[in-house]
């Protein structure tokens, strides 16, 4: 079930710092944010200015996802959940979350920006 008080307060929080998205990767965590406990630790939440909530899960975990309060799921492969990062070299057909593809970019962008040694 769905909790609209820390949704809110998360949106909240995004907005007052001027950010558009916040990532979290480690279980407890992502358990705050999405109602799910990822079970080999590989799953990420991704919440949204706006206060949509995306996770990111293995393909045998997306059942377990369900009973928490995302509103979108994306399953792949352990190894490819990352799109565009993985390290297997996967030519992934799928198409990626809206949030993800967001995010990838703003990765991108401050890799462009960041100062080089």
């Amino acid at each position: 079930m769905k909790n609209p008080e820390r949704v809110d307060r998360i949106r909240s929080a995004l907005r007052e710092n001027q950010w558009d998205l916040l990532v979290c990767a480690l279980p407890m965590n992502v358990l705050l944010l999405s109602g799910y406990w990822p079970v080999v630790g590989t799953g990420v939440a991704v919440a949204s200015s706006e206060g949509k909530i995306c996770l990111l899960v293995p393909e045998d975990e997306k059942d377990l996802a369900r009973r928490g309060w995302a509103d979108e799921i994306v399953a792949d492969r352990p190894h490819c959940i990352y799109r565009g990062f993985c390290i297997q070299g996967c030519k992934v057909g799928a198409k990626a979350s809206t949030l993800i593809s967001m995010c990838r970019t703003q990765l991108l962008m401050e890799r462009r920006s960041a100062p080089t040694a």
